[in-house]
């Protein structure tokens, strides 16, 4: 499985998101993650120092840098915001192609990220909401001049979004699940212990004696309280304590050129507190200096998902006082009461007080009891592969979701944002080489659809291939020819006269050069490994004529559609039931399209069948038997019905043409059932929109073969729905 984390640099940032995410990746070793990093965790890649399966890229995160897009004028100003945002990260991973997006809540991108990736080329099959925090909440909790209400307002309609939207959503914690959006979609939840740092059983007494030091462990901006904290030390006895000292990332304060910090030590002076800030520590320094001090840890936050100092530090036997607004506290109070801490209500700072006081006038009694219930009952060992139930969870089918999501992707494709200089500066480089396939592409003014297809072929695990775009005639030939160059040696464009898909698809199998060839319409996605699969295959089979395999059908912003799963390859069934076995993702060898002469421009609309037919006459196909191409469904796609009855007879037509040539094998018997199947089909392709003329096929289909309605072939399973009344 592989999967795009909107979060970053998950083995050198700070916080919660960043250790869920690291212990994700360390835990779920057969998984592949790919992650955004602003350099520091690319550095540790480049030194081995990250897991195997642990893939940062670098991304442009100045997206103030991007040129913004044309978007809808109703668009909520904070959802514009996000998109540039991710379009820094889309740009990035352009054609990549991904079983699971996780999106923390954090980010509120959910909305519009599979629009943004679909016109980068990218394809993701679920997308994941991780509950690992919400901005709004976070804002609103902490002071007023932090953020300003309509900021809030506007964090809070994005989420909402996100949250809707979402295939899969899962939590970290109870408080998280219940705190913010009420909803009657599932919500699958994270077994924490999964995620917690394997730390060795503490001493059976802290070191050192007399009073311990107090200490702050966390981010300083107001959700996580190191306010409440310096302003309850201000209020102990001074013998009750050794030191008072404050660790965690630092944040900007609301006057220029001034830090939290700065506002916590002035505070801390104002109060006659002696506190210092000691600056970020690291993993180790925290476990020496800390968590196995003679210490007490004090966690105020006024919100808070879930917490890992407070389970982190319970564990090395620190004792702690815990916000009952953090997620920790109802995991440690309910799966682990006989270690569960003290209590407090950020909102009651008496309380609060009182509870410190009692638990620094019995440190030693407290910390024996803690590291004793440690020892004689131990946390479970965390399990490997966590995260397989959470991201295969079935997506939840949101018609109205598909229907936003398909018209914004329209919008941003049309910008084809993956002409623009930045999308060109990621771009894999892929070097230039004698090619053993050729992929032919015929376009007609969609530079918008071509782009994105371009990019995923980028992506190739193998090598040595070429890409011959055939420019059909297109009005927008410079735009076309300016799109092709961006991706340059790999794609080159030939012009060609307007002549029909047919023709330009012959054209551009003259222009190849390689000895397998593969077609692939400009708005198709190949699978990564679709071109090296097919090569295998074809050099382990010297006698097979091509390969085809298994594809999607997805819409245009990637949301699954229908799935071919298609059998062994069998040409009586392909004439038997009128089933053209090989679709996206096929490949013939060059020697056949010559024996053959090509695709058949007569043909509008099934010259592909055509040519399969007449090519398998010379020999069989293998199949792939996995999903390899994706089939895009939009409007473009769709038949009106004034060419329906054109379709249904063209589909008739072909089989008088095949049967026509002296070297077609076909015995009488496949020749009467590929007809009755062909008339099926027309009738199918017609449905209700002209009953009597869908009514007349079926009738002929069954003077072919009278019992051709009792076993419909199952690529037929869905015909009876579109038949007029009476076709039974």
């Amino acid at each position: 499985m592989k999967v795009l984390i909107a979060d970053f640099d998950f083995f050198t940032a700070i916080g919660g998101g960043q250790v869920f995410y690291r212990r994700v990746v360390e835990r779920n070793p057969s998984m592949t993650f790919h992650y955004p990093s602003r350099g520091p965790d690319v550095l540790m890649k480049r030194a081995n120092l990250l897991p195997p399966n642990a893939q940062p890229f670098a991304f442009d995160h100045a997206s103030v840098a991007i040129q913004p897009f044309a978007l809808p004028a109703e668009m909520h100003w904070s959802s514009r915001h996000f998109i540039q945002q991710f379009a820094s990260v889309a740009a990035a991973v352009q054609g990549e192609n991904f079983d699971v997006l996780d999106i923390p809540s954090f980010f509120p991108v959910g909305s519009v990220a599979r629009s943004v990736l679909s016109a980068y080329g990218v394809l993701v099959e679920r997308v994941a909401i991780s509950m690992l925090g919400w901005a709004s909440v976070s804002s609103r909790a902490a002071y007023a001049h932090e953020s300003s209400n309509g900021v809030v307002e506007a964090l809070e309609i994005v989420e909402k979004l996100s949250m809707e939207t979402a295939d899969i959503r899962y939590a970290i914690s109870d408080i998280q699940l219940h705190q913010q959006w009420r909803t009657d979609m599932p919500v699958a939840q994270v077994d924490m212990h999964d995620t917690i740092e394997l730390i060795p059983v503490p001493d059976h007494a802290p070191p050192g004696d007399g009073p311990p030091d107090l200490w702050y462990v966390g981010r300083l901006d107001g959700a996580k309280g190191p306010d409440i904290f310096i302003e309850a030390v201000s209020r102990l006895p001074r013998n009750l304590y050794r030191g008072c000292h404050l660790t965690g990332p630092d944040s900007d304060w609301a006057s220029a050129g001034e830090r939290w910090s700065d506002h916590l030590l002035a505070l801390a002076r104002e109060r006659g507190v002696d506190a210092t800030y000691v600056g970020k520590l690291d993993d180790a320094e925290l476990r020496e200096n800390v968590f196995r001090g003679r210490t007490v840890v004090v966690i105020p936050s006024r919100t808070d998902t879930f917490n890992y100092v407070a389970v982190e530090t319970t564990l090395n036997g620190c004792p702690i006082l815990l916000s009952r607004r953090a997620g920790a506290s109802v995991f440690l109070t309910e799966r682990h009461p006989h270690v569960a801490p003290p209590v407090i209500d950020p909102d009651d700072f008496d309380g609060l007080v009182e509870l410190l006081k009692d638990l620094l006038e019995n440190y030693s009694e407290r910390a024996a009891a803690l590291r004793q219930a440690l020892r004689e009952k131990p946390f479970p060992a965390p399990r490997e592969g966590f995260m397989e139930a959470i991201y295969r969870l079935a997506p939840i089918n949101r018609p109205e979701a598909r229907a936003s999501a398909a018209k914004l992707t329209e919008t941003i494709c049309r910008e084809i944002p993956l002409d623009r200089p930045m999308a060109r500066s990621w771009r894999p480089v892929r070097r230039q080489t004698r090619p053993v396939v050729s992929i032919v592409i015929p376009t007609f003014d969609r530079p918008e659809l071509l782009a994105p297809t371009l990019a995923a072929l980028t992506r190739q695990t193998f090598e040595d291939f070429e890409v011959v775009v055939v420019d059909d005639g297109s009005r927008q030939a410079t735009t076309i020819r300016r799109v092709v160059d961006g991706f340059a040696p790999l794609v080159r464009l030939v012009r060609h006269g307007n002549s029909g898909e047919a023709g330009a698809v012959n054209f551009g199998l003259e222009e190849s050069r390689g000895e397998i060839i593969g077609v692939l319409s400009d708005d198709d996605f190949y699978h990564p490994d679709m071109i090296g699969e097919s090569v295998r295959a074809l050099a382990a089979r010297p006698k097979a004529i091509g390969t085809y395999c298994d594809w999607d059908i997805v819409d245009p912003s990637g949301y699954f559609v229908e799935a071919h799963r298609l059998p062994a390859f069998d040409r009586r069934l392909m004439l038997g039931a009128h089933w053209c076995l090989p679709g996206v993702g096929a490949f013939l060898r060059r020697r056949i399209f010559h024996e053959i002469g090509g695709r058949d421009q007569t043909f509008r609309w099934v010259s592909d069948f055509d040519l399969w037919l007449r090519a398998t006459a010379h020999g069989d196909l293998v199949h792939l038997p996995r999903k390899l191409a994706y089939w895009r469904l939009h409007g473009a796609n769709l038949t009106t019905s004034d060419r329906r009855i054109l379709m249904a007879d063209e589909r008739i037509h072909l089989m008088d043409r095949l049967f026509a040539d002296p070297v077609e094998p076909a015995t009488a018997a496949e020749r009467r059932a590929a007809y009755a199947a062909a008339h099926l089909a027309a009738a199918a392709i017609i449905g209700r929109s002209d009953a009597p003329a869908a009514l007349g096929h079926i009738a002929r289909a069954k003077k072919f073969d009278p019992g051709v309605m009792k076993r419909l072939p199952p690529n037929m399973a869905g015909y009876p729905a579109v038949w007029p009344e009476g076709a039974l």
